[in-house]
């Protein structure tokens, strides 16, 4: 579990100048669990496993006073409640198929989705007139995804093993957090600027080896990825 509460000031232009002025607060409460179950079966745990689930909640609140002289006088309040939440599972496992030649796989689903909740309101608590369009509006990203992983290792004696991977993974997406247009705006897209925007993936591959000397005086490991 973890929470802050932080309040500060910023002069983004950083000139004597009043071009570009924030009064920022930020609320932030989260909290995540992960729960493992491990075992192992077969003649001398021919299979090692484990079996996981993962959960991530958070609300975060960011309320904020924004000058933006740069923009035409620009002078908004907002109060933008972001929530999001993460759940996973996953199952690995260790195939011994020689005592030194070891197969790890494993495979893992996600899903996950973030809402920001926008509010544009002139100082004195009307809709701004400027960024009216975005004000109680909000803008969503959900999805899902697998990944996987596979690794092979060989101890060539006690002290030196070497291994090749390859394994998935993802960055979860978000939506735009500084749009200045919305629904009704003018826009050519109904929702204009209120996007979201999906995951950044990749695949991962390394090769290496690992090795200690000098009864674990001295550690040599090389890797390529």
């Amino acid at each position: 579990y973890r929470k802050f509460d932080a309040a500060w000031q910023e002069d983004n232009d950083a000139s004597p100048a009043q071009i570009v002025l924030g009064f920022e607060h930020l609320f932030h409460r989260q909290f995540s669990q992960e729960l493992h179950l491990s075992g192992a079966f077969g003649p001398n745990k021919l299979v090692e496993w484990t079996l996981g689930g993962y959960y991530y909640d958070e609300t975060t609140v960011y309320p904020t006073h924004q000058v933006l002289n740069y923009a035409g006088a620009l002078d908004f309040y907002g109060n933008d409640p972001v929530t999001a939440n993460s759940k996973a599972g996953f199952l690995n496992a260790t195939v011994h198929i020689t005592p030194k030649l070891a197969l790890n796989a494993g495979i893992r689903y996600t899903t996950e989705e973030k809402t920001y909740n926008y509010t544009r309101l002139n100082p004195d608590g009307t809709p701004s007139f400027v960024l009216g369009s975005v004000n109680g509006q909000s803008a969503t990203y959900s999805g899902h995804h697998w990944d996987y992983r596979a690794n092979l290792d060989y101890h060539f004696t006690n002290d030196v093993m070497a291994y090749a991977s390859f394994s998935t993974g993802f960055k979860g997406g978000g939506t735009n957090p500084r749009p200045y247009f919305g629904p009704g705006a003018g826009c050519a897209n109904p929702q204009c600027q209120l996007q979201s925007c999906g995951p950044e993936e990749r695949d991962a591959y390394e090769i290496g080896v690992k090795s200690s000397f000098l009864d674990h005086r001295v550690a040599i490991n090389i890797a390529g990825y």
